[in-house]
C-alpha cells in the first residue's frame, strides 16, 4: 500500500503542480475533470445510503469551474455568483414538473453535492487568478499536508481521547492538536517576516502566519471529517479506487475542498484590512 501511495505521488504531484503553474484554461479543464470524477463518486455514495441523485440538474456541477474563470478573468463578471441561483431555480422547477417523482430529500442531497464539489473545488481557479495565485495554491497544499501529517503521527503515537467516536473513531483529540501545531509551525516557516525559506508571496507577519495556519488546519480537519461521515453513512472504506493507494478523488481532496476557499477568503480579508500585522 505504501509503495502504491508513493508511486501515485511521484506521478501525480508533478502533474498537479504543472497544471497549477500553467493556470488558465488548462487549470479549468483539470478542475472540471476532478469535479466530474468526484461527482461520480458522490453519486455512488449517495446511492449506497439510499438517496437518488438527480442527474438532470446534478451534472450542472461541471459548470462551476468554467463560471469561476469567466467571472474572475472578466469575460462574464458575476457569473460565478449567478450560477448557484440558476441551479437552485432549475432544481425547484424540476421538483415541480416531476412531482411526486422527485423526493425533496433527493433534491436536497443533489444540491448539497453540487455546492460541496462544484463550488468548493472551483476555488482552485479563483485562487489561481489572484495576484501570486500559484504561490498561494502551493502554500495551501503544503499547509494541508502539514496538518494531515501532524495529525496522523501525533494521533498514532499519543492519541487517546476520541471526540468523534461515531463519526471517525480513528481520530483523536491529540491528533487534532498535533495537526494544528504542525500547520501553524509550517505557516510560520513559509510566511512570517523572519522566515529564511519564504520564496514569495506577502509577508503576513507573526500574527497573520499563526491565523493562517490555525484556520487552514481547522478547515482541513473539518473537510476530512465530512468525508469520513459520508463514507461511514454509505458503509464503505474509500469513496473510490481511482488513485492507487489513496482511494478516490474525494479521499484525496477531502481536506483541500475546505482549505482552498478558506485561503481565498483569508487573502481577500488580508488584502482589504491588513489588520493581521
Amino acid at each position: 500500500m505504501l509503495k502504491l501511495r508513493i508511486l501515485s505521488a511521484i506521478f501525480g504531484v508533478p502533474l498537479l503542480l504543472f497544471i497549477v503553474w500553467t493556470g488558465g484554461w488548462l487549470l479549468v479543464a483539470g478542475v472540471v475533470v476532478l469535479v466530474g470524477l468526484g461527482w461520480k463518486e458522490f453519486i455512488g455514495l449517495m446511492e449506497k445510503i439510499g438517496f437518488v441523485v438527480r442527474g438532470r440538474i446534478g451534472w450542472l456541477v461541471l459548470f462551476f469551474p468554467i463560471a469561476a474563470y469567466l467571472d474572475c478573468s472578466g469575460f462574464i463578471p458575476g457569473c460565478f455568483s449567478y450560477l448557484p441561483v440558476g441551479i437552485l431555480l432549475a432544481s425547484a422547477f424540476g421538483f415541480i414538473i416531476s412531482y411526486p417523482g422527485w423526493k425533496l430529500a433527493d433534491v436536497a442531497v443533489t444540491l448539497w453535492g453540487i455546492f460541496y464539489l462544484g463550488m468548493l473545488l472551483s476555488f482552485w481557479v479563483l485562487v489561481r487568478e489572484l495576484n501570486q495565485g500559484c504561490y498561494w495554491i502551493v502554500l495551501a497544499l503544503i499547509l494541508t499536508w502539514a496538518s494531515d501529517t501532524g495529525a496522523y503521527f501525533t494521533g498514532r503515537n499519543w492519541g487517546k481521547r476520541k471526540p468523534w467516536p461515531r463519526l471517525s473513531p480513528g481520530k483523536t483529540l491529540e491528533g487534532a492538536l498535533g495537526g494544528l501545531f504542525f500547520c501553524i509551525a509550517t505557516s510560520l516557516i513559509f510566511t512570517s517576516t523572519s522566515s529564511f525559506i519564504r520564496w514569495g508571496g506577502q509577508d503576513l507577519g507573526l500574527t497573520g502566519s499563526i491565523i493562517l495556519g490555525l484556520v487552514v488546519s481547522v478547515m482541513a480537519q473539518a473537510g476530512d471529517l465530512v468525508e469520513s461521515g459520508l463514507k461511514r453513512s454509505a458503509g464503505v472504506k474509500d469513496s473510490g479506487g481511482l488513485i492507487p493507494g489513496h482511494g478516490g478523488i474525494l479521499d484525496r481532496f477531502d481536506s483541500i475542498l475546505f482549505v482552498m476557499p478558506t485561503v481565498y477568503f483569508f487573502i481577500q480579508i488580508y488584502a482589504k484590512y491588513k489588520f493581521f500585522q
